[in-house]
């Protein structure tokens, strides 16, 4: 499990919060901008819960999440590595480590990205917030519920990458295939698949669409889709 803080966590973590303060970055200017930067109480919320659904870290995350892990298993076989491992602990244990390694990677990837990113919009509106006589509702634990919903897809996409890399023993394939495919299924869901909300992962994301169960709805689909493709790896190595 060490082997995930290596240098790649660290860029697709920078990555993540880079692409977040992209996506707030209008927002944010036209605050800062004004003669006098004013702003109502928990302005910087609804700038990051909108910054959330917005384009550049709805595509990006699924990049990103595949950074720190998902080719490390072709690239352990092909460096020689797995040979020297597997004298001192099993096939399955192995195998079974190097995707929790990897799911456990592409979640905290990007939910720390994403807390970073809040944090430096949080420091650039806070200070020019102000308070007034009308109630302002703060969506904190909207934007909590939403980053948790990034970081299972982060889990899911870097599995997928891993699964992917495997099966065609390509270590790039691990970091393209999730965006490729992350890609087509927005494609045939917008144009051929209407109906079909949930053949969109972005909307796992913006939770449109009707979900019975809100966040959970998406949250615990997720979750089976990762259980799903967790199980696919190990019946393609063991």
């Amino acid at each position: 499990m060490i082997r995930i803080f290596r240098k790649e966590f660290i860029i697709g973590i920078v990555g993540v919060a880079v692409c977040l303060c992209a996506d707030a970055f209008s927002d944010v200017v036209v605050l800062l901008m004004e003669i006098t930067p004013t702003a109502i109480l928990w302005a910087h919320q609804k700038i990051i819960f909108q910054a959330l659904s917005d384009d550049v870290i709805l595509f990006a995350a699924p990049i990103f999440a595949t950074v720190p892990f998902s080719g490390a298993f072709v690239e352990d076989v092909k460096s020689g590595y797995t040979k020297q491992v597997l004298p001192r602990t099993t096939v399955k244990d192995y195998v079974i480590r190097n995707e929790m390694t990897c799911a456990v990677s592409g979640f905290l990837t990007i939910v720390f990205g994403l807390l970073i990113g809040a944090a430096i919009i949080t420091l650039a509106i806070t200070p020019i917030e102000t308070f007034s006589s009308v109630p302002v509702e703060s969506v904190f634990v909207k934007i909590i519920g939403r980053i948790g919903l990034y970081g299972l897809a982060g889990a899911l996409w870097a599995m997928v990458g891993m699964l992917c890399s495997t099966i065609t023993m390509n270590s790039y394939m691990a970091y393209a295939s999730p965006f490729i495919l992350y890609y087509v299924l927005i494609i045939l869901q917008e144009r051929y698949a209407r109906d079909y909300f949930m053949l969109n992962p972005q909307n796992y994301l913006t939770l449109e669409g009707k979900w019975p169960f809100g966040g959970w709805s998406a949250a615990i689909t997720m979750l089976v889709l990762l259980i799903a493709v967790m199980l696919g790896f190990q019946l393609n190595l063991l």
